[in-house]
């Protein structure tokens, strides 16, 4: 049941969030984001090509019409921790999710770098009644060691959770939450806000602002 109605949810999305958030990264990449990043040009260039590797992003107001529901799949986290992604992660908490892969060279240092900034923009808050995940979408060469090693580099801070698992339970995984499979190559960056208790997810585009961020985790 639970499978039908995601996908039920997916094809009423109709893609037309997801051409949201190609607006708004161009809007992004020529403005203040990649106006802080040396050879900005360049990457803006490269980052404005990832929208033909599009995944189909969850539309927020269609999923209001039917039950919205995150898998309990088995993952791990970056210490080899083994996990239940819903009951130890998402069941209800907030959580601001992106999705990374440890060897792409231009959009996930980016997404490292601006979720690095999120937590210091949350402080005292993370992990405590907001927390962060980044979800691999190349599980197969991302071990728990590959995401420790990646995010030491952004400076990870209690709260924010890396997971990889088997390629079967984490293609559930992002099948739901992005409407596509693990893959890798050039893709357009997300990040999905998740509230359990609301049982609601809004989506936007990955290099938001944090402020941005935080104001889809406490809309008025």
């Amino acid at each position: 049941m639970a499978k039908e109605l995601n996908r039920q949810r997916l094809r009423e999305s109709g893609g037309n969030v997801f051409a949201w958030l190609i607006l708004a990264g161009f809007v992004l990449l020529s403005g203040d984001v990649m106006g802080q990043r040396a050879g900005s040009a360049k990457t803006a260039k490269k980052a404005a090509g990832h929208e033909k590797h599009k995944p189909q992003v969850v539309d927020s107001e269609a999923a209001k019409k039917t039950e919205f529901v995150v898998p309990d799949v088995a993952v791990l986290d970056q210490n080899g921790r083994k996990l239940n992604f819903y009951t130890d992660l998402v069941k209800g908490r907030k959580v601001i999710v992106n999705f990374v892969y440890t060897t792409c060279k231009e959009v996930c240092p980016m997404s490292g770098e601006n979720f690095a900034r999120l937590q210091k923009t949350l402080g005292e808050r993370l992990g405590k009644d907001v927390f962060m995940i980044s979800v691999t979408t190349d599980p197969e060469v991302d071990s728990p060691a590959r995401l420790k090693a990646w995010s030491d580099k952004y400076h990870r801070a209690p709260g924010w959770t890396l997971v990889t698992g088997s390629k079967g339970e984490i293609t559930k995984l992002l099948r739901v939450l992005t409407g596509d499979g693990p893959k890798t190559g050039y893709h357009v960056p997300a990040v999905c806000v998740i509230d359990d208790l609301k049982k609601s997810q809004t989506w936007n585009y990955g290099l938001a602002a944090p402020e941005e961020i935080v104001k889809m985790v406490d809309p008025k």
